[in-house]
């Protein structure tokens, strides 16, 4: 949201932003960008809670999203992924011992 401030100046604009930011259960620009590291996942564009688990806190909260509120984030999202939604300079690689680890501390998905 730091970032993201730098570049919205209408307070609404950000109340947006940050209603989408947390309905996805966002904290770090980690939490959205695609398992390489460049890009920003494209499910985190559509209108709907991303049905994964990216953290085991009981926060952020989520609140009510209304459709508008998807085309400030999407705006956002340009600003932080500019080019083609990509980053510009892409995130660390990821530090893990076995590809099963990988794979076993991907999204939780909840049982219905």
């Amino acid at each position: 949201m730091a970032a993201v401030n730098q570049y919205f100046d209408s307070t609404a604009a950000l109340k947006a932003i940050n209603r989408v930011r947390m309905l996805h259960g966002v904290v770090n620009v980690s939490d959205i960008a695609a398992a390489d590291g460049r890009a920003l996942d494209q499910v985190f564009l559509v209108g709907s809670a991303f049905a994964g688990k990216r953290n085991d806190n009981a926060w952020p909260r989520k609140h009510h999203v209304v459709s508008s509120d998807y085309t400030h984030w999407r705006k956002a999202m340009e600003f932080l992924f500019p080019n083609n939604l990509q980053l510009p300079q892409p995130l660390c690689e990821w530090i893990i011992t076995s590809d099963a680890e990988w794979i076993d501390n991907w999204d939780w998905f909840l049982s219905v």
